[in-house]
């Protein structure tokens, strides 16, 4: 949180294993808070710590973390998306594939690692994950 404090960064985005921190950190106005959870029970909890947003996943297993939870699924999503009352960003195991059962499963945007960090080309990569999402945003609303 100080590397936050002294780059100026927009928001802070936390595990679950550092809430206990997080109680000690007040946020400054307008900064956003970021909670991963890994579970639909969590999201409750994450909602009433302050969060703007969640992360939820591992959707999907991942090569990107070797301590990551087991993979909760689209169901799992599903319901954390229905539990919550902000924004729901899913994290793990994401390709340009699987983006649009993602945002029919109702997540607001994505958050991947290895699906541009393995790319060959990065920036490739991450413009199709880009058109990708935005293409199913369009076609849920449209729904």
């Amino acid at each position: 949180m100080c590397i936050r404090d002294r780059l100026g960064a927009d928001g802070l985005h936390v595990g679950q294993d550092d809430l206990d921190a997080l109680a000690a950190w007040r946020p400054d106005p307008g900064m956003l808070l970021g909670i991963s959870i890994t579970e639909p029970s969590q999201v409750e909890d994450a909602v009433a710590l302050g969060a703007d947003y969640l992360g939820a996943g591992p959707v999907f297993a991942t090569p990107s973390k070797a301590d990551a939870a087991q993979p909760m699924g689209l169901e799992e999503l599903a319901e954390a998306v229905a539990r919550s009352s902000v924004p729901v960003v899913a994290i793990g195991g994401i390709t340009e594939e699987s983006v649009r059962s993602i945002i029919e499963a109702g997540a607001s945007g994505v958050c991947v690692i290895s699906a541009i960090a393995s790319a060959p080309d990065a920036a490739a990569a991450a413009r199709g994950l880009k058109a990708a999402v935005d293409e199913a945003l369009r076609d849920v609303a449209r729904a």
